[in-house]
């Protein structure tokens, strides 16, 4: 008798939401959409227009390629100054905070210089002693260059997709440890999903199916508030 395999991910999981006129693409997070606009992300996070875009989402600036989002008229807002005076105004939400905890296989890289080259600007610091690298960034960043160690990375910010995309699955497991590197093999990506769903006590159907997919947001999103604590 021939084994139902069923599918990595269902289409309908990976569909795009919402009708706003700003087109998510790759690298665009909730952040770098309401610097560009003069909003606040939470502004946006807030709007009911963007409630069916963000649904499900246990992270706002996690959005899926091709989503929609409304970005409402910008308020104009007075304030009295004194004349012949100089006066500083200080934009809220800008910059922006990149965390990263760096882990090599299982081991903390704790206390290990190293060099964050940002839109050509670079930084140089200290991981903390559980191997978190903490640094201000301009919400429209798309890439950095990290060198730590050995080791150089070319770090690709915002584009984090939901786990409800097969490309979002691939890099939650990847960070969680559940794959060594991206691939296209379904054997490889099939087989990270199954260890996941084992080690959650969940059914291994070795697919993307909601309970997975729920699963793998909150483990994920566990992981990064213990790193980030």
């Amino acid at each position: 008798m021939q084994q139902f395999v069923p599918k990595i991910a269902d289409e309908h999981l990976e569909l795009a939401r919402g009708d706003g006129d700003q087109v998510v693409t790759s690298g665009m997070c909730m952040g770098a959409i309401a610097a560009a606009t003069g909003h606040f992300w939470e502004t946006l996070q807030e709007l009911p227009a963007n409630k069916d875009v963000l649904q499900g989402h246990r992270d706002a600036h996690v959005l899926r390629e091709g989503d929609r989002i409304t970005v409402p008229p910008l308020k104009a807002k007075e304030e009295a100054c004194a004349v012949n005076r100089r006066h500083r105004f200080r934009r809220k939400g800008v910059p922006e905070k990149l965390r990263l905890r760096m882990v090599d296989i299982s081991e903390v890289m704790a206390n290990q210089p190293y060099i964050l080259v940002v839109n050509g600007e670079r930084r140089d610091g200290t991981t903390d002693q559980d191997g978190l690298l903490d640094e201000w960034i301009a919400p429209s960043a798309q890439s950095a260059t990290l060198y730590i160690g050995d080791d150089t990375y070319e770090l690709q910010l915002g584009a984090l997709q939901p786990a409800s995309t097969l490309p979002g699955a691939m890099a939650y497991l990847l960070n969680l440890g559940y794959l060594s590197e991206a691939t296209e093999v379904e054997e490889q990506i099939r087989a990270a999903i199954g260890a996941f769903q084992v080690d959650r006590f969940l059914e291994p159907t070795f697919a993307l199916d909601e309970t997975t997919i729920d699963a793998i947001e909150a483990q994920y999103t566990h992981w990064r508030a213990t790193a980030n604590a």
